[in-house]
């Protein structure tokens, strides 16, 4: 994707809204996005599926 962050590689080491949400517009802008995740997998993740109707 072209941007004004093309090639540019990032390493996302986030958890929780806001700090994903800043990987997500890097990418957005063109950036190369790679998130890591600990073993279990993200917090968030966990308590999304709590608050489903």
């Amino acid at each position: 994707m072209d941007g004004p962050l093309a090639g540019i590689k990032v390493l996302e080491f986030t958890e929780v809204i806001a700090a994903p949400l800043a990987g997500m517009l890097l990418s957005d802008m063109g950036a190369d996005v790679t998130k890591i995740e600990p073993p279990w997998g993200e917090t968030m993740a966990f308590y999304t599926a709590l608050f489903r109707y």
